[in-house]
């Protein structure tokens, strides 16, 4: 069994995910990455080769790779490739991040009989001068409410989502989801490392930084209030 396993969701650029797995090739873990799969495949973007995806997977060492597929849905595909992956510890990493060196030292000292949960810090890149400010933001308010964002690329004991039955599947506010069943079941497993791993600020910079943030916390509040994920998901794709 692989003591760790880095879990990718993937729909969409595959440049930013080639550019990942290269920077992931070298390192002693496993690699799963959950790709969406379309009803039309013909939507599917013409740089995305399936085949291609899983001869660079299969071909990478010291660990072999998987390439599994599910709907597209951000917490059903990281659930899949949870689920197909082998290590005591799951790295959940999305396409547009850049992991360290130093947070992959972290995670090798933990003690696997210590189960633990929780996310490292973020910054972002892109143009916007107030990005730095909402990374700032998002690290301190998840640091003091133990609700975490993708983004801060979430590490989880094994035995603790068995706990909470799993990853939730679900398309959308999977990392709060996830953050809220562990915060209740785990008192006390909580870790937040003060490493910073790079994160793309490329949404705040095409869709408007003042907008995307009152969005963002919009779609929060409504879901702290009950409305569904899959409500929430087919309003924030409809633009």
């Amino acid at each position: 069994m692989a003591a760790l396993s880095i879990v990718i969701p993937h729909q969409g650029d595959s440049a930013r995910l080639y550019e990942l797995l290269h920077l992931l090739a070298s390192w002693p873990v496993e690699i799963v990455v959950c790709v969406a799969a379309l009803a039309d495949p013909s939507k599917r973007p013409s740089d995305e080769h399936d085949a291609d995806l899983a001869d660079f997977l299969n071909a990478r060492t010291p660990h072999a790779g998987r390439l599994v597929t599910s709907p597209p849905s951000r917490g059903g595909q990281i659930a899949a490739a949870i689920a197909a992956a082998s290590g005591t510890w799951i790295w959940v990493i999305h396409s547009d991040s850049r992991p360290t060196h130093a947070a992959l030292d972290w995670l090798f000292s933990l003690d696997p009989e210590r189960p633990i949960w929780g996310r490292f810090d973020v910054f972002l890149t892109g143009k916007h001068p107030g990005l730095g400010l909402v990374a700032a933001l998002m690290n301190w308010r998840s640091r003091a409410t133990q609700i975490c964002t993708g983004d801060q690329s979430m590490f989880f004991h094994r035995d603790l989502l068995a706990r909470i039955e799993g990853f939730p599947a679900q398309p959308l506010m999977e990392d709060i989801e996830v953050s809220r069943r562990l915060r209740s079941s785990a008192p006390g497993a909580f870790r937040a490392p003060f490493i910073r791993l790079q994160s793309s600020g490329q949404r705040w910079d095409k869709q408007g930084w003042l907008r995307t943030i009152f969005r963002m916390w919009r779609f929060r509040w409504r879901y702290a209030r009950g409305v569904s994920a899959a409500t929430l998901f087919a309003e924030y794709y409809s633009k």
